[in-house]
C-alpha cells in the first residue's frame, strides 16, 4: 500500500443514513505528529477507532507497520501491540492499581515477566509525574492524572504510534495543561502520534501536519504552520473564525 508507517485507504463508515466516513485516505510517517480537527460528528473519532480497529469500516483498508487493521483476523492483535490508544474517558481498570493497569496487557499479551513490567511501569509513571500514585487506585486521582496514567498505559506496551482521542476534553481546565505538558513532551522525543483535538493552541504548537474533517471527508491536510494560520477551503477558514471567536470569548 504504502510505505508509510500508518496507511488508510478508501475508509468509508455509515451508519444507516448517517455517514461517518466518505472515502477517507491518511498516511501517517514515522515521526510524525498529526492534529485531526473539525466540528463534532466530522468523522474524527470514527477515523482514529477504524485505524486501530475498533471500528470495522464498510470499505477501505488500513495497515500500520504493513500489517492489515482487519477485526477478527489472526494478525489483528499483532497490529494492535503496534499502536497505543489514550481515550477520552481514560478506560482505566477501577479495581486495579495504577502499576496493575500498566503491567496488565504487557505481562498478558506480549508476556512480558512481571518484574521487568513492572520496573518499565514506574519509570513511565516517573515520565508523566506520577511515580508518587504507584499504589493509588483510579478513584484516588484527579481527571488530570488519571488521563497521565492513561498516556504511560499507552507507552507501556512500547507502541510505534499513539492514536489520541479527545485526550483533554473531559478535564476541568487546570488540569488541560498538565495532559499537554506531557504530550509535548512525547512529541519533542520523536513519538508519532495522531491526536483528534479541539486543542488549537496544541495543533499548532506542536504538531507537524493538520488534517481538518467535515462531513466525513478530509477537507483540507497540510503543515499546521500553514493550514492553521491561512487555511485553503473556505470551509476551513470558517471553522478557525467559529474556534478563535470562542476562545476570544472564554
Amino acid at each position: 500500500m504504502s510505505d508509510a508507517l500508518v496507511c488508510a485507504r478508501g475508509l468509508v463508515k455509515r451508519w444507516g443514513d448517517v455517514v461517518g466516513l466518505d472515502g477517507v485516505d491518511l498516511d501517517v510517517r514515522r515521526g510524525d505528529i498529526v492534529t485531526i480537527v473539525g466540528p463534532s460528528g466530522s468523522g474524527k473519532s470514527t477515523l482514529l477507532r477504524c485505524l486501530n480497529g475498533l471500528e470495522v469500516p464498510d470499505a477501505g483498508t488500513v495497515e500500520v507497520a504493513g500489517l492489515p487493521v482487519v477485526a477478527g483476523s489472526p494478525g489483528i492483535d499483532a497490529a494492535r501491540a503496534r499502536i497505543g490508544m489514550v481515550f477520552q474517558a481514560f478506560h482505566l481498570f477501577p479495581h486495579l492499581t495504577v502499576l496493575d493497569n500498566l503491567t496488565l496487557t504487557p505481562t498478558r499479551v506480549r508476556g512480558i515477566a512481571r518484574d521487568e513490567a513492572e520496573a518499565r511501569a514506574v519509570k513511565l509513571l516517573a515520565r508523566v509525574g506520577l511515580e508518587s500514585k504507584v499504589r493509588a487506585r483510579p478513584d484516588e486521582l484527579s481527571g488530570g492524572q488519571k488521563q497521565r496514567v492513561a498516556i504511560a498505559r499507552a507507552l507501556a506496551m512500547d507502541p510505534e504510534v499513539i492514536l489520541f482521542d479527545e485526550p483533554t476534553s473531559a478535564l476541568d481546565p487546570e488540569t488541560v495543561g498538565e495532559v499537554l505538558a506531557v504530550m509535548r513532551e512525547l512529541a519533542h522525543g520523536g513519538m508519532t502520534m495522531v491526536v483528534v483535538t479541539h486543542e488549537m493552541a496544541f495543533a499548532r504548537e506542536a504538531s507537524s501536519r493538520t488534517v481538518f474533517m467535515d462531513a466525513g471527508r478530509i477537507v483540507e491536510d497540510g503543515p499546521s504552520a500553514r493550514v492553521l494560520t491561512e487555511p485553503e477551503s473556505p470551509r476551513m477558514r470558517d471553522f478557525l473564525r467559529r474556534v478563535l471567536r470562542r476562545e476570544a470569548g472564554a
